[in-house]
C-alpha cells in the first residue's frame, strides 16, 4: 500500500507514482474549498491540521484517537498571509502578522530573511500545500541528548522510549543549541558550560547581604551565633558569611551566603563556589546549599543537613551522628562540596495557549524546598509567571477515548506552588530575588496536563511548614511528634484554610505520612460534659486518635524505656495503643564494644528493608488495662520490639520476650528483623550474654534452616 502511514521519519512512504504537476493541479482546484471548510468548521479544521503535523513529522497516524487535544489553528492575520495557518502556541507577533513589519534600520535582505526563515516556528500553508517547521530540515535528536538524565522523563512519557526522535533546529548560537521535537510540542535546549568566574562577577552574591557574621549580630540575634559559631569553622572553614541587614531575631530561619574556594588543581574556570547557609531557629537545624548554574539560571542544590529527621530532603550519603546546640541528631552530606561548569539541558513545552510555555524543573533543585514525598510523586513545570505546577508522575500523558476526546485516568491531583514575590527585584541575572510560596494540592477530574477540570467534591488542601511554625505552636509540637514516625521529608500536614499569605494562621485538617502509609484526619468531638475537642483520628486504625494526654505519654515511656520513636493512640474507652513505625531499620549508635551506646539510629531510607515490610508498615501494640505491659499482636511486632529493647540495653525486657519471638518458619519481614541481632554480638554486658544464651536455647531445636543464631 503506497499510501500507508509511517511512524518512522527515517523511512518515508514510497512514491505514489503520480506526476507532481497532476498533484499540483488537484491541490489548486480544491484549495478554495479547503480554505472555506477551515473557515466554516474550525473544530474539524483543527483536527485536520494536527493530523497534517503528525503525518508530516512521522509522529503518528491520521487518526487522533491516541494523541493530544487539538490546538486552535488560525490563518496569520496579515493581508498577504491568508491560508498560512499557525497554532495558538506560536508567538503573538507571528499570529497577528506584525512580524512582517520592518524593524528600524533593517535592510530588505534582512527583512526577507526574517519573514521567510526565522519568524515562523510551525506552519501549514494551504495555498502552497507546504508544511514548515522553522524552515529547517528534520534530523534525529543526538544520542547524548537522548541519554541525558534530565531528558529521561520526556523520553519515557512523551517519546514512549523511542530509540529515535525527530527534531528540527530552532536556533543555534555560540553557547546554545535549540531543537524542537517535531509533532510533540516539546523543545530541548542544550547549553554549553558557563565559562564566567562568578566570584569576580558583580552581583553573583546577593548585594543585599552586607552584614558579616558573627561580628555585626544584634543582641537579640544571639540564637544564630549559638547555632553556627562553633559549627561553621568545621563545616565551611575559611568561609566568610554575610547576611541581610534587617533584624532576624524573630525570624524562623536566617539565610547567609559566602564563597568557598574550589580545589586549585581542578580544571575549571571557577575559582570559588557560592554557598548559601539556612539556619532554622527552633529546633536548631543547619542546611548548606551550593548555588549552581543551569541553563544560565541559578538554583540552590542541597548538599548538607545537620538533622536528617527535620530536613525536607534526605541528603544522599551515609548519615553520621552530630550535635547542634546540644541536640544529638543524624547529619548527612558533604558541606564543603564545590561545583564546576557543566553542560545543561532545558526541557520546555507549549501544550496549548491557555497553559503557555512551561519549563521543566529537575528534582535536585527542589530538594530542601519541598518535602521529598511531593517531589517524588509529582513532576514540576514552571509557568511563564514563575509559579510551579506539579503533575502526578504515574499518570499517562496521552490517554484518549475511541471518539478521540481526552479521557480521565481517574481522580488525580495537581500541586500548585504560587510564588509571593518580595520587592527586592534582581536585575543582575543571578536570580537573587526572593519569594515566599503557598503550596496547594488541587483535585482534578482529568489527569491530562492540557485539561484542568476541578473536582468540586474533594477539598483543596494547603501545605503547612512545620519548621516555619512559631515556637510552642500546635503545628510545631505536632510536627515534632510526627517526626518520631518518619522524617519531615515524608510528613505532610494539610489545611483546608484558604491562605492568602504564607503567614496566615491555618487549622490542621489532614496529616499524611506516605512512606509509613499512615494518615490522620481532624474531627470535632463533643464530649458528654459538653466540652468540645478537636482530635486527629487515624484513617488506618478505626476509632483511634492521637493522644495528647501527658498521663498516656508517661505510661508508654515507662513501658518502652529509651525507645523514643513512637506515638500513643487512644480510643473512646480510654484504651491506649503504642504505634511504632516498622519501616525504619534500627541500629545502635556505636559499634565499639568497649563504649556501647543505647542510642538508636533509624535508617528510614533503606528500600530493601521497606520492601520486605509489606503493606502494613507500622506495629500497633495495645497497652493492657493494668498499664504494666504491652501486647504484641504478631511475631514480627514482637521481634521488632525485642531488637529495640536489645539496642537500648533493656535486657530484662529482652529476656522476657525471647520465648514469644520463636517460629519454625520466618517471613522476609521477620527474617530481616532477626538478622539485626548479628550486629549486637559485640555487646559484652553480662545480661546481654544471658539474653543470647536464652535465645540460643529456645531456637536450638528448630533446625539450621530456621532462626539460626548468628553467634
Amino acid at each position: 500500500d503506497d499510501l500507508q502511514d509511517t511512524a518512522d521519519p527515517t523511512h518515508p512512504p514510497p512514491s505514489i507514482q503520480i506526476a507532481q504537476s497532476e498533484i499540483f493541479d488537484i491541490i489548486q482546484y480544491h484549495r478554495c474549498f479547503i480554505l472555506r471548510y477551515n473557515r466554516e468548521k474550525p473544530d474539524e479544521a483543527n483536527d485536520a491540521m494536527e493530523a497534517v503535523v503528525r503525518i508530516a513529522t512521522g509522529t503518528g497516524k491520521r487518526d487522533s484517537s491516541e494523541h493530544k487535544k487539538s490546538r486552535n489553528w488560525n490563518s496569520i492575520a496579515h493581508s498577504t498571509c491568508y491560508g498560512r495557518f499557525v497554532p495558538d502556541t506560536e508567538d503573538d507577533k507571528l499570529r497577528d502578522g506584525s512580524y512582517r513589519t520592518p524593524l528600524k534600520g533593517q535592510t530588505y535582505e534582512q527583512w526577507m530573511l526574517q519573514v521567510t526563515t526565522k519568524a515562523v516556528g510551525i506552519e501549514v500553508n494551504i495555498q502552497l500545500s507546504d508544511f514548515t517547521l522553522q524552515n529547517h530540515k528534520m534530523n534525529l535528536l543526538d544520542m547524548k541528548i537522548m541519554d541525558h538524565p534530565d531528558f529521561a522523563l520526556t523520553r519515557r512519557t512523551v517519546c514512549k522510549d523511542s530509540t529515535d526522535v525527530a527534531c528540527a533546529e530552532v536556533m543555534h548560537t555560540s553557547n546554545r543549541y535549540w531543537w524542537r521535537l517535531v509533532g510533540r510540542r516539546y523543545d530541548v535546549q542544550s547549553w554549553a558550560p558557563d565559562t564566567r568566574n562568578y566570584h569576580k562577577c558583580k552581583g553573583a552574591r546577593n548585594s543585599h547581604f552586607i552584614r558579616k557574621f558573627p561580628n555585626l549580630l544584634r543582641k537579640n540575634e544571639a540564637w544564630i551565633s549559638k547555632i553556627l559559631k562553633d559549627k561553621i569553622p568545621l563545616l565551611l572553614p575559611e568561609v566568610s558569611l554575610y547576611m541581610l541587614p534587617g533584624d532576624q531575631s524573630s525570624k524562623p530561619f536566617v539565610l547567609l551566603a559566602g564563597w568557598i574556594e574550589n580545589p586549585r588543581n581542578a580544571e575549571t574556570t571557577l575559582t570559588h563556589t557560592l554557598k548559601e547557609v539556612v539556619v532554622w531557629q527552633n529546633p536548631p537545624v543547619i542546611e548548606i546549599y551550593n548555588v549552581k548554574e543551569h541553563g544560565r539560571r541559578h538554583f540552590r542544590q542541597l548538599e548538607y543537613t545537620s538533622n536528617m529527621s527535620l530536613c525536607l530532603h534526605e541528603v544522599p550519603g551515609e548519615p553520621y551522628p552530630d550535635r547542634v546546640s546540644g541536640v544529638l541528631s543524624l547529619s548527612a552530606g558533604i558541606p564543603m562540596s564545590t561545583v564546576s561548569p557543566t553542560p545543561t539541558l532545558i526541557i520546555s513545552r507549549a501544550l496549548n495557549s491557555d497553559i503557555g510555555t512551561q519549563v521543566h524543573i529537575p528534582d535536585r533543585f527542589l530538594a530542601g524546598l519541598l518535602p521529598t514525598a511531593l517531589v517524588e510523586k509529582y513532576t514540576f513545570w514552571q509557568s511563564e509567571n514563575d509559579d510551579l505546577i506539579g503533575y502526578e508522575d504515574h499518570v499517562e500523558l496521552d490517554i484518549s477515548t475511541e471518539e478521540g476526546e481526552p479521557s480521565s485516568s481517574g481522580p488525580s491531583t495537581r500541586l500548585k506552588v504560587m510564588l509571593l514575590k518580595t520587592d527586592d527585584e534582581d536585575k543582575t541575572g543571578f536570580c537573587n530575588s526572593s519569594a515566599h510560596a503557598i503550596v496547594q494540592r488541587i483535585p482534578v477530574l482529568d489527569s491530562d496536563p492540557e485539561i484542568e477540570k476541578f473536582d468540586t467534591n474533594r477539598p483543596i488542601y494547603t501545605l503547612l511548614h512545620v519548621l516555619a511554625a512559631p515556637k510552642n505552636s500546635l503545628l510545631k509540637e505536632l510536627g515534632m511528634l510526627l517526626s518520631r514516625l518518619d522524617n519531615l521529608s515524608h510528613v505532610l500536614v494539610w489545611s483546608t484554610t484558604k491562605a492568602q499569605s504564607y503567614s496566615d494562621k491555618c487549622k490542621i485538617d489532614l496529616i499524611e505520612l506516605p512512606r509509613v502509609k499512615l494518615s490522620f484526619k481532624a474531627k470535632r468531638v463533643e464530649l458528654i460534659n459538653g466540652k468540645v475537642e478537636h482530635r486527629l483520628y487515624s484513617n488506618d486504625h478505626d476509632g483511634l486518635y492521637i493522644s495528647t494526654s501527658s498521663e498516656a505519654r508517661e505510661v508508654a515511656e515507662s513501658l518502652l524505656g529509651s525507645i523514643a520513636h513512637f506515638i500513643v493512640l487512644q480510643n473512646a474507652d480510654n484504651g491506649l495503643f503504642v504505634l511504632i513505625p516498622g519501616c525504619a531499620l534500627p541500629r545502635r549508635l556505636h559499634q565499639d564494644g568497649s563504649h556501647l551506646s543505647v542510642q538508636i539510629i533509624l535508617d528510614r531510607r533503606n528500600q530493601e528493608w521497606i520492601d520486605n515490610i509489606g503493606e502494613v508498615r507500622c506495629y500497633l501494640y495495645p497497652v493492657h488495662n493494668c498499664r504494666t505491659f504491652l501486647m504484641t499482636p504478631s511475631l514480627a511486632s514482637s521481634m521488632y520490639l525485642m531488637v529495640l529493647h536489645f539496642i537500648t540495653g533493656s535486657y530484662q525486657d529482652v529476656f522476657k520476650m525471647v520465648e514469644s519471638c520463636v517460629s519454625e518458619e520466618l517471613s522476609a519481614e521477620e527474617c530481616q528483623i532477626f538478622n539485626q541481632l548479628e550486629f549486637l554480638g559485640n555487646d559484652c554486658h553480662p545480661d546481654a550474654h544471658a539474653c543470647r544464651l536464652k535465645l540460643s536455647a529456645v531456637t536450638v531445636g528448630l533446625g539450621e534452616s530456621a532462626m539460626k543464631c548468628p553467634w
